[in-house]
């Protein structure tokens, strides 16, 4: 499969135009078989969760499909036929055969399709899933009618990111303008360094947020079979990925000049107060424990080059473009560095062309950083010069000794102040780490964890609605799943080319979404 693959079984021979020699740049679809092999194949169907509905296809003879879907030999033309014709390939075919179905259907014809029960990962496509004709007729709207309007997949987004068009503006900020005219700048300079342009979505991103939309609010009303078992986490073999410096050292004069300020009992306060409330969630525990997506890497790539990839493409990654971004936006910005350099693509200068869905505060600098890293060989780049990095990163590969000290942490330690700081100042790390740590000893937990349950705590005590922790690899799960829906690729595939080789976009759901997860091992009090 590594150099033979396949397009989802919706998408259309004219979204994926050859690019290059690379084979992931010159997928071409090919029109499904012959019904012959269909039916010899039928028995081998793999059975997954519909999107929208939560009903399930599974294994059919040949006799069983006829008696689903008896449209099909009457009317080959029509939509219900053509979504037939798409569904022969896999997953994502298959809801285009309901989406066929109900299009064409009456209640009484649709009420005859089969359910059931179990729900397994979607399959991999091969070769031997497609053939004649029919492709460039598949229909681009799939999902459920009746009731739910259909959702649409972008095929042509497997490969290539949406679009980006022209920015919004010139604007002028009031508040940048008159502080620049407070600083002595003349009104020209002002206007200057206050002006802005913002970005503005084309028609393809707005049609693509569009569906996006639905699926969130279709995962979070029914749920997903994930591709890791989030109760099930474990954290990666910290022994393979030694730290590139101590980051709670500080110098002589730093220490005797700062910590009396640092170390205070509001702050101790404030810490416990939030490891207290932390503990009382749901879900706040292990949240750096991706051992899973680690196996992931090493069962693709192999012990040596998996490891590497994993710590230069997941947790150096994420610690490049971790500034000012929730997990969401995080993961999606270090997915998209690791893609550009990947693709051999031009990274965008100014924030407003950037493709949706990346954004963010600071989405410029992550995006700038990631590039800094990789050109310098990875994540050994990360050092004493990026503490806040260089711990995240540790922590994702199993550093259970080092503590991340982000803008939540730093609220608990400068909120009592006249002006809180979001950000150690350069050099003094190491004295909030120190107190990290300490508070962590005497609660009987290492660094990593107390960090994670308090972090937790401290964000509900500020955002109320928060109510219960949302570990990585769930972010993780979430995007894989919402890439194989908006773009027909089967999670597989969105795991080994999106995530593993940085071949191919990763989408996710709106920031900070969490989303019910349907697992037999899952604990339901996680998961109302």
């Amino acid at each position: 499969m590594d150099d033979d693959w396949i397009m989802g079984a919706t998408a259309a021979q004219d979204a994926y135009k050859p690019l290059g020699n690379d084979p992931w740049t010159n997928t071409i679809l090919r029109p499904p078989s012959a019904d012959a092999a269909r039916d010899a194949r039928a028995s081998n169907w793999q059975r997954y969760t519909v999107p929208d509905t939560g009903m399930a296809f599974g294994t059919m003879s040949p006799g069983e499909e006829a008696a689903a879907l008896p449209a099909r030999d009457q009317a080959p033309q029509n939509p219900f036929d053509v979504g037939l014709m798409a569904a022969r390939g896999g997953p994502m075919g298959v809801a285009a055969v309901l989406g066929g179905a109900m299009l064409t259907a009456t209640p009484a014809e649709a009420a005859k399709v089969p359910k059931v029960k179990a729900a397994l990962p979607r399959g991999v496509l091969t070769e031997a899933d497609f053939a004649p004709a029919v492709a460039a007729e598949t229909p681009k709207r799939l999902g459920i009618g009746g009731n739910n309007p259909p959702i649409r997949t972008f095929p042509e987004y497997a490969t290539e990111y949406p679009p980006v068009g022209p920015p919004a503006g010139p604007f002028v900020n009031p508040d940048k303008m008159k502080a620049y005219k407070q600083k002595g700048l003349s009104e020209e300079e002002a206007t200057a360094k206050a002006t802005f342009y913002e970005k503005q979505y084309t028609p393809e991103e707005a049609a693509f947020q569009k569906s996006r939309d639905k699926i969130r609010k279709d995962m979070q009303k029914n749920g997903y079979v994930p591709m890791f078992d989030p109760t099930q986490r474990f954290h990666a073999d910290p022994t393979y990925y030694p730290p590139n410096a101590d980051t709670t050292e500080v110098t002589d004069k730093v220490r005797a000049n700062n910590m009396e300020k640092i170390d205070t009992p509001e702050a101790r306060a404030a810490l416990q107060a939030g490891f207290e409330r932390g503990k009382s969630m749901p879900n706040t525990e292990n949240w750096y424990a991706m051992g899973q997506l680690e196996k992931a890497f090493i069962d693709e790539l192999g012990e040596v080059e998996g490891r590497k990839a994993f710590q230069d493409r997941f947790a150096g990654a994420m610690a490049a473009t971790t500034g000012g971004a929730d997990p969401t936006a995080n993961f999606l910005s270090a997915m998209y560095g690791n893609f550009l350099r990947e693709r051999g693509k031009e990274v965008p200068t100014v924030a407003n062309q950037h493709p949706h869905p990346i954004g963010g505060r600071f989405i410029q600098g992550n995006v700038d950083m990631h590039q800094q890293m990789l050109d310098a060989g990875g994540n050994a780049f990360l050092n004493e010069e990026y503490p806040k990095r260089h711990n995240f990163s540790q922590n994702f590969t199993g550093n259970q000794g080092v503590g991340t000290i982000d803008e939540q942490m730093m609220a608990a330690f400068t909120g009592h102040w006249k002006k809180p700081l979001t950000m150690p100042a350069p050099g003094h790390y190491g004295l909030y780490e120190q107190v990290l740590r300490d508070e962590a000893a005497k609660a009987g937990m290492t660094p990593q964890e107390y960090q994670a349950i308090t972090w937790s705590g401290l964000k509900n005590m500020s955002t109320p609605k928060y109510t219960s922790g949302k570990p990585m690899i769930e972010h993780v799960n979430d995007s894989i799943e919402r890439t194989a829906r908006l773009t027909g690729l089967s999670r597989e595939e969105v795991l080994k080319q999106g995530i593993i080789r940085s071949k191919i976009p990763l989408y996710a759901l709106g920031s900070g979404m969490a989303m019910p997860v349907i697992s037999d091992l899952a604990r339901q009090d996680n998961y109302q």
